[in-house]
């Protein structure tokens, strides 16, 4: 997954009409794509700061 499409999958999960349950696996599929522990979705307190770690990568 490029780094683009990682962004776009970051906006996605914070979206205010993602369910929990979808949300739960966007970040999933986030995780399973994000070559350094330190960008995990798992590991952030909120859907924000994950956003924000995301676009901080590029």
């Amino acid at each position: 997954m490029t780094r683009d499409e990682l962004i776009e999958l970051g906006k996605k999960i914070i979206a205010p009409d993602v369910s929990e349950e979808e949300g739960s696996g966007l970040m999933e599929l986030f995780d399973a794509h994000v070559p350094h522990p330190v960008f995990k979705a798992r590991e952030v307190n909120s859907k924000e700061k994950l956003l924000l770690n995301a676009l901080k990568a590029q």
